[in-house]
């Protein structure tokens, strides 16, 4: 495991030349490690730590450590990972740093919280690999983004200044200006660039492997999937519940309209029993899926649409909606469906990565003020995350994560989690000892400072 952290580090030491950044780059990833949390000042011992911390991520040095240097990397070890391999299930998905009570943050933007109501933070695109016979997960990348930023430009900005219904005068010269300059985004066009990126980060790889791309129903869209087509890559995608069908009725006025998908009868449809079934954590049995298939045109592009309904053995429905897939692969009996609901199931997986660094990592408790900062510090919580992941596999054969994990309250359950906070226990033993030894402390006066303040 200690090559694996080398290889990430080394890799990241090659983008600097400078030996004090290097240290300074290697300090601060192992105090976010120790600390869990993103947050610099409680991170640091004073203010020139503070101050060194900060000036490696807000941008004033010529070698930052930034979000870019860290995405090279990151996307280097994941795609030399796939050499020699048949395929690999890409997951693009969006996760919201939640800053509800942050008011003077630069750029801060506006993301839903878990209740879905409206509050302050920034937004993430991130990519992750897995390898579909040994469930592997890696890292690729993460983008840090706000639609309080300028330079997003959301898709009904665009609309009404195409239109030239834009009403606010000078945010329509301030778009204007920035498209001029090709500077603005939005989610829909990182996402576009996002594909192209990496699938050409793998192809450099291995140029044969087979690339299937899952994504939420946020990206149920057209130029999306047409784009995925023309990089000979596969895709199966979330389908949002107003998406077209190719059959059209007649609505209440008499206008001919088509059917939504999630209302129209399928062309074929059949059962899967399931002894037990898990979503979100929770275990069901004695399950009945209903899958339903069929071709439909979407932009006069045939694709296939699959509609799964789980009913638990009381009738009820597990989900209130049905689940809606949309896929350019070619949909023709049950197993192809069942298939193409197995692929789109791996997307929670990269939900748990936003997890694991949110609650050990501490990736929305950043304290700096700056857009750069923010964005970088993002990034290098994601970046650590891509280690932790990547030695995911070999704890459990490992003696030393076995007790580490049992030092952090595993008690026989080797996991990331208490493999954390085991490591986290551990290197602040490091920090104690060299603690007492600067101070001068003998073993005697530990023990009487523990007698002092009732401790034992």
């Amino acid at each position: 495991m200690s090559e694996k952290i080398n290889l990430f580090l080394s890799v990241l030491m090659l983008k600097f030349n400078d030996i004090r950044i290097k240290r300074n780059v290697k300090s601060l990833i192992n105090s976010i490690i120790k600390g869990k949390t993103t947050k610099l000042k409680k991170l640091s011992k004073d203010n020139k730590e503070y101050e060194r911390y900060h000036t490696l991520l807000n941008g004033e040095l010529k070698n930052v450590l930034d979000a870019q240097k860290l995405n090279d990397v990151m996307g280097l070890l994941a795609s030399q990972s796939l050499s020699g391999k048949y395929s690999v299930f890409v997951v693009h998905d969006e996760s919201d740093i939640r800053k509800p009570y942050s008011k003077e943050l630069e750029n801060l933007g506006w993301v839903r919280d878990l209740e879905g109501k409206w509050i302050r933070g920034y937004s993430t695109y991130n990519i992750i690999f897995i390898e579909p016979d040994k469930k592997k997960i890696r890292l690729f990348k993460s983008i840090p983004y706000s639609n309080g930023d300028p330079k997003f430009v959301s898709k009904k900005e665009l609309k009404l200044l195409n239109s030239n219904k834009l009403e606010d005068n000078e945010r329509k010269k301030e778009i204007e200006e920035i498209i001029l300059l090709e500077n603005n985004y939005n989610s829909k066009s990182i996402c576009l660039s996002s594909i192209k990126e990496v699938t050409k980060a793998i192809r450099t790889e291995n140029k044969d492997v087979v690339i299937t791309h899952i994504l939420d129903r946020g990206f149920d869209d057209t130029e999306i999937f047409e784009l995925i087509d023309s990089m000979g890559d596969n895709f199966v995608v979330r389908g949002k519940n107003n998406r077209n069908s190719n059959v059209k009725n007649l609505n209440n006025k008499g206008n001919e309209v088509f059917v939504k998908l999630s209302k129209k009868k399928f062309e074929n449809k059949k059962e899967i029993h399931y002894d037990k079934i898990r979503f979100k954590n929770k275990s069901h049995f004695n399950i009945k899926g209903v899958y339903e298939w069929e071709s439909v045109l979407i932009n006069n592009i045939l694709r296939f649409a699959v509609r799964i309904k789980f009913y638990k053995r009381t009738g009820e429905r597990i989900f209130k909606d049905d689940m809606l897939l949309l896929t350019n692969k070619i949909v023709s009996d049950l197993d192809m469906a069942h298939y193409i609901y197995h692929i789109y199931m791996q997307r929670p997986k990269i939900e748990g990565v936003f997890k694991f660094i949110k609650t050990e990592l501490g990736w929305e408790e950043f304290q700096v003020r700056d857009y750069e900062s923010i964005k970088n510090i993002i990034v290098l919580a994601f970046f650590i995350g891509a280690y932790f992941y990547e030695i995911e596999d070999k704890l459990i054969d490992n003696q030393y994560a076995n007790w580490i994990a049992e030092l952090g309250g595993g008690k026989g359950v080797v996991s990331l989690h208490f493999f954390m906070e085991g490591l986290k226990i551990l290197l602040l033993q490091t920090y104690f000892e060299n603690f007492i030894k600067d101070k001068g402390l003998t073993k005697d006066d530990i023990r009487q400072a523990i007698k002092m303040f009732a401790l034992e």
